[in-house]
């Protein structure tokens, strides 16, 4: 990607990972966003003899982190607090901007929906093969963002969209059920009524998860017997 694009890259080997208890999960059972969010940083002052302003993207924006920052205390530094922490540990000769604090998640999947680049190259976590899985977190909630704008079938090529298509409902009702307490799914069921896309209503979504469960409770005391 950075060749295509012409731009320099550079590899920082660290041994950061050896010291949770965990490549996923840090001490105590802390999330990598907690830990991980200084590992990054630890990096960039590494290398701010060479380096005079380091941008990196949000993870939430300013009206999120405001209204939903108190819930990721202890888990998530970078939804906690990182609009305001990360220029204060700016140095005398290295700036550190949080870009994209002005948008939420689904504004700025719609900001790279018509780019040519990221419809070949958008890579989120999980890719086998060049090919986004299109079943976990976050790729569910790109591909749920892309559908509700009308773009889901331009980024075929680097996303298993079988595979998201399969998950789809059970997926938009869990975001439904979440929206009062996770900024990433109130986002989304914003954008899918602003789009005037259908989502199903909190009741149905509740009872299809509850008949889920209960028939996934009965299959696994079947499977014991």
């Amino acid at each position: 990607m950075a060749d295509e694009l012409h731009l320099p890259i550079y590899q920082v080997i660290s041994n950061i990972h050896a010291f949770p208890r965990s490549t996923q999960w840090g001490p105590e059972g802390v999330n990598s966003g907690a830990w991980g969010f200084f590992a990054i940083y630890s990096c960039v002052f590494a290398l701010q003899e060479g380096i005079r302003r380091y941008y990196t993207p949000s993870a939430m924006s300013y009206e999120e982190i405001k209204d939903f920052g108190k819930n990721y205390r202890d888990y998530d530094m970078a939804c906690f607090c990182e609009s305001y922490l990360v220029p204060l540990l700016s140095t005398e000769s290295l700036e550190l901007i949080v870009d994209g604090c002005q948008y939420k998640r689904t504004q700025k999947t719609a900001n790279i929906a018509n780019w040519e680049f990221a419809r070949t190259h958008l890579n989120l976590a999980c890719k086998r093969n060049g090919i986004n899985c299109g079943y976990c977190w976050k790729c569910m909630r790109t591909l749920a963002t892309l559908e509700a704008i009308g773009k889901l079938e331009d980024f075929a090529p680097i996303f298993d969209l079988a595979a998201y298509r399969k998950y789809a409902f059970l997926n938009k009702c869990r975001i439904k059920c979440e929206a009062k307490s996770n900024p990433f799914a109130k986002d989304i069921v914003e954008c899918y009524k602003s789009h005037n896309r259908p989502m199903p209503s909190v009741f149905l979504a509740r009872v299809y998860l509850f008949v889920r469960s209960c028939a996934s409770f009965v299959k696994r005391k079947i499977l014991k017997i």
